[in-house]
Protein backbone atom coordinates (compact mmCIF):
# COMPACT_ATOMS: atom_id res chain seq x y z
CA UNK A 1 0.00 0.00 0.00
CA UNK A 2 1.52 3.50 -0.82
CA UNK A 3 -0.21 6.54 -0.50
CA UNK A 4 -1.38 8.55 -2.92
CA UNK A 5 -3.79 11.50 -3.54
CA UNK A 6 -7.66 11.15 -3.81
CA UNK A 7 -8.73 11.53 -7.78
CA UNK A 8 -11.93 13.56 -7.06
CA UNK A 9 -10.70 15.81 -4.36
CA UNK A 10 -7.25 15.10 -3.73
CA UNK A 11 -6.77 14.14 -0.21
CA UNK A 12 -4.20 11.67 0.97
CA UNK A 13 -5.35 7.77 1.03
CA UNK A 14 -3.72 4.77 1.05
CA UNK A 15 -3.89 2.64 -2.16
CA UNK A 16 -2.40 0.05 -4.11
CA UNK A 17 0.44 0.90 -6.75
CA UNK A 18 -1.79 0.19 -9.58
CA UNK A 19 -4.63 2.34 -8.61
CA UNK A 20 -2.86 5.51 -7.67
CA UNK A 21 -4.39 8.04 -9.67
CA UNK A 22 -7.72 5.96 -9.75
CA UNK A 23 -8.71 5.19 -6.39
CA UNK A 24 -11.08 8.07 -4.42
CA UNK A 25 -11.85 7.89 -0.64
CA UNK A 26 -14.64 6.75 1.10
CA UNK A 27 -16.07 9.96 1.20
CA UNK A 28 -16.29 10.57 -2.62
CA UNK A 29 -16.86 7.18 -3.44
CA UNK A 30 -20.52 7.40 -1.45
CA UNK A 31 -21.10 11.11 -3.73
CA UNK A 32 -20.14 9.09 -6.53
CA UNK A 33 -22.95 6.22 -5.73
CA UNK A 34 -25.19 8.08 -4.99
CA UNK A 35 -24.92 10.13 -8.04
CA UNK A 36 -25.33 7.04 -10.08
CA UNK A 37 -28.22 6.17 -7.83
CA UNK A 38 -26.47 3.33 -6.53
CA UNK A 39 -26.40 3.86 -2.67
CA UNK A 40 -29.78 6.07 -1.90
CA UNK A 41 -28.60 8.66 0.95
CA UNK A 42 -29.59 9.13 4.56
CA UNK A 43 -32.30 11.86 3.74
CA UNK A 44 -33.61 9.91 0.32
CA UNK A 45 -34.77 7.23 2.04
CA UNK A 46 -37.92 5.70 0.83
CA UNK A 47 -40.84 5.44 3.00
CA UNK A 48 -41.43 2.34 4.89
CA UNK A 49 -44.25 -0.18 3.10
CA UNK A 50 -42.89 1.33 -0.54
CA UNK A 51 -42.84 -1.14 -3.01
CA UNK A 52 -40.94 -1.99 -6.28
CA UNK A 53 -40.78 -4.87 -8.39
CA UNK A 54 -37.25 -6.65 -9.45
CA UNK A 55 -36.36 -9.57 -11.50
CA UNK A 56 -34.91 -13.13 -10.19
CA UNK A 57 -33.89 -15.97 -11.90
CA UNK A 58 -36.09 -15.01 -14.70
CA UNK A 59 -39.17 -14.41 -12.88
CA UNK A 60 -40.68 -10.78 -10.93
CA UNK A 61 -40.98 -11.05 -7.61
CA UNK A 62 -42.85 -8.02 -5.54
CA UNK A 63 -40.50 -6.11 -2.87
CA UNK A 64 -41.46 -4.35 0.07
CA UNK A 65 -39.12 -1.74 2.09
CA UNK A 66 -39.11 -2.91 5.63
CA UNK A 67 -35.68 -2.17 7.50
CA UNK A 68 -37.13 -3.18 10.70
CA UNK A 69 -37.56 -6.32 9.85
CA UNK A 70 -35.48 -9.17 11.17
CA UNK A 71 -34.76 -10.76 7.91
CA UNK A 72 -34.44 -7.99 5.84
CA UNK A 73 -31.41 -7.30 3.40
CA UNK A 74 -28.68 -5.19 4.22
CA UNK A 75 -31.08 -1.94 1.78
CA UNK A 76 -33.63 -2.47 4.01
CA UNK A 77 -35.84 -4.64 1.44
CA UNK A 78 -38.01 -7.87 1.87
CA UNK A 79 -39.75 -9.76 -0.54
CA UNK A 80 -43.72 -9.31 -0.50
CA UNK A 81 -44.70 -12.85 -0.48
CA UNK A 82 -42.49 -13.95 2.14
CA UNK A 83 -44.14 -10.98 4.45
CA UNK A 84 -47.83 -12.28 3.35
CA UNK A 85 -47.05 -16.25 4.37
CA UNK A 86 -45.82 -14.55 8.12
CA UNK A 87 -48.56 -12.57 8.19
CA UNK A 88 -50.99 -15.29 7.59
CA UNK A 89 -48.96 -18.20 10.14
CA UNK A 90 -48.17 -15.57 12.90
CA UNK A 91 -44.64 -15.83 13.11
CA UNK A 92 -41.47 -15.16 11.13
CA UNK A 93 -40.07 -17.59 8.62
CA UNK A 94 -36.85 -19.33 9.00
CA UNK A 95 -34.40 -18.63 6.42
CA UNK A 96 -35.01 -22.61 5.21
CA UNK A 97 -38.45 -22.81 4.56
CA UNK A 98 -39.50 -21.36 0.99
CA UNK A 99 -42.71 -20.00 0.05
CA UNK A 100 -44.62 -21.72 -3.32
CA UNK A 101 -46.82 -19.79 -5.47
CA UNK A 102 -49.70 -22.06 -6.65
CA UNK A 103 -50.77 -20.63 -9.75
CA UNK A 104 -46.78 -20.50 -10.74
CA UNK A 105 -47.48 -16.33 -10.51
CA UNK A 106 -44.60 -14.60 -8.63
CA UNK A 107 -46.22 -11.46 -8.57
CA UNK A 108 -49.48 -12.67 -7.03
CA UNK A 109 -48.98 -12.69 -3.33
CA UNK A 110 -52.63 -13.54 -2.53
CA UNK A 111 -52.92 -15.85 1.04
CA UNK A 112 -54.60 -18.20 -0.82
CA UNK A 113 -51.75 -18.78 -3.71
CA UNK A 114 -48.44 -19.14 -1.35
CA UNK A 115 -48.16 -22.60 0.15
CA UNK A 116 -45.13 -22.95 2.84
CA UNK A 117 -42.59 -25.47 2.31
CA UNK A 118 -39.81 -26.89 4.85
CA UNK A 119 -36.87 -26.37 3.24
CA UNK A 120 -35.62 -25.81 -0.67
CA UNK A 121 -35.25 -29.89 -0.92
CA UNK A 122 -39.17 -30.49 -0.29
CA UNK A 123 -40.44 -27.65 -2.34
CA UNK A 124 -37.72 -29.34 -5.48
CA UNK A 125 -39.54 -32.46 -4.72
CA UNK A 126 -42.79 -31.54 -4.67
CA UNK A 127 -42.56 -29.29 -7.82
CA UNK A 128 -41.15 -32.51 -10.11
CA UNK A 129 -43.35 -34.81 -8.84
CA UNK A 130 -45.81 -35.97 -11.38
CA UNK A 131 -48.89 -33.46 -10.01
CA UNK A 132 -46.27 -30.75 -9.90
CA UNK A 133 -45.63 -30.61 -13.24
CA UNK A 134 -49.06 -31.47 -14.60
CA UNK A 135 -49.73 -28.03 -12.39
CA UNK A 136 -47.04 -26.38 -14.11
CA UNK A 137 -47.44 -27.24 -17.59
CA UNK A 138 -51.39 -26.66 -17.07
CA UNK A 139 -50.84 -23.35 -19.29
CA UNK A 140 -49.19 -24.83 -22.05
CA UNK A 141 -50.88 -25.45 -25.57
CA UNK A 142 -50.59 -28.57 -27.23
CA UNK A 143 -49.66 -29.26 -30.50
CA UNK A 144 -51.47 -29.77 -33.44
CA UNK A 145 -49.66 -33.18 -34.51
CA UNK A 146 -48.92 -34.79 -31.94
CA UNK A 147 -51.03 -33.75 -29.12
CA UNK A 148 -47.49 -33.28 -27.19
CA UNK A 149 -47.31 -29.86 -25.00
CA UNK A 150 -45.51 -26.82 -27.34
CA UNK A 151 -43.89 -24.35 -26.19
CA UNK A 152 -46.00 -20.70 -25.37
CA UNK A 153 -46.98 -18.79 -28.68
CA UNK A 154 -46.30 -22.06 -30.72
CA UNK A 155 -48.89 -24.34 -32.24
CA UNK A 156 -46.53 -27.08 -32.99
CA UNK A 157 -43.93 -29.18 -31.02
CA UNK A 158 -39.89 -29.22 -31.86
CA UNK A 159 -40.19 -32.60 -33.34
CA UNK A 160 -43.31 -32.05 -35.28
CA UNK A 161 -41.87 -28.89 -36.67
CA UNK A 162 -38.54 -30.14 -37.91
CA UNK A 163 -40.07 -33.63 -40.07
CA UNK A 164 -42.62 -31.39 -41.84
CA UNK A 165 -40.91 -28.00 -42.85
CA UNK A 166 -39.91 -27.02 -46.45
CA UNK A 167 -36.64 -26.74 -46.87
CA UNK A 168 -34.82 -22.96 -47.24
CA UNK A 169 -32.13 -24.84 -49.57
CA UNK A 170 -33.62 -27.66 -51.88
CA UNK A 171 -37.14 -26.34 -51.53
CA UNK A 172 -38.80 -30.13 -51.53
CA UNK A 173 -41.53 -30.30 -48.41
CA UNK A 174 -42.05 -31.97 -45.51
CA UNK A 175 -38.64 -32.89 -45.28
CA UNK A 176 -36.72 -33.39 -41.67
CA UNK A 177 -34.68 -30.50 -40.93
CA UNK A 178 -30.89 -30.28 -39.49
CA UNK A 179 -31.14 -26.99 -39.02
CA UNK A 180 -33.26 -23.95 -39.44
CA UNK A 181 -31.62 -24.11 -43.02
CA UNK A 182 -31.26 -27.05 -44.68
CA UNK A 183 -32.70 -30.51 -44.56
CA UNK A 184 -30.78 -33.47 -43.47
CA UNK A 185 -30.12 -34.16 -47.25
CA UNK A 186 -28.66 -30.66 -47.73
CA UNK A 187 -26.89 -31.19 -44.57
CA UNK A 188 -24.94 -34.45 -45.76
CA UNK A 189 -24.33 -32.96 -49.20
CA UNK A 190 -22.99 -30.09 -47.75
CA UNK A 191 -20.23 -31.85 -45.32
CA UNK A 192 -19.27 -34.40 -48.47
CA UNK A 193 -18.39 -30.72 -50.37
CA UNK A 194 -16.31 -29.60 -47.15
CA UNK A 195 -14.84 -33.08 -46.81
CA UNK A 196 -16.45 -33.47 -43.30
CA UNK A 197 -18.54 -36.66 -43.89
CA UNK A 198 -16.86 -39.65 -43.32
CA UNK A 199 -19.12 -43.49 -43.62
CA UNK A 200 -18.76 -45.13 -40.40
CA UNK A 201 -17.08 -48.55 -41.52
CA UNK A 202 -19.82 -51.70 -41.35
CA UNK A 203 -18.66 -54.02 -38.21
CA UNK A 204 -16.50 -56.50 -39.35
CA UNK A 205 -15.57 -55.24 -42.83
CA UNK A 206 -12.56 -53.40 -43.14
CA UNK A 207 -12.44 -49.97 -44.52
CA UNK A 208 -9.16 -50.22 -46.18
CA UNK A 209 -9.50 -50.66 -50.32
CA UNK A 210 -9.22 -54.14 -51.04
CA UNK A 211 -6.05 -54.39 -53.76
CA UNK A 212 -6.23 -57.98 -54.21
CA UNK A 213 -5.91 -59.24 -57.87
Amino acid sequence: MIKAPCARCGADIECWPFRAGKAVCPECLHVIRVENGRRVGAGQRPEIGAVKERAFRGSRYRLVFRPDHPRTTKRGWMMEHRLVMEAKIGRLLTRAEVVHHIDHNTLNNSPCNLKLYPSKGAHLAAEHSADGVDARTAGYPTCERCGKRAAYGETVCWSCWKQSQTCPTCGRPDRKMARRDMCHGCYKRLRVSEGRYHRRPVSGVSSQPNNDG
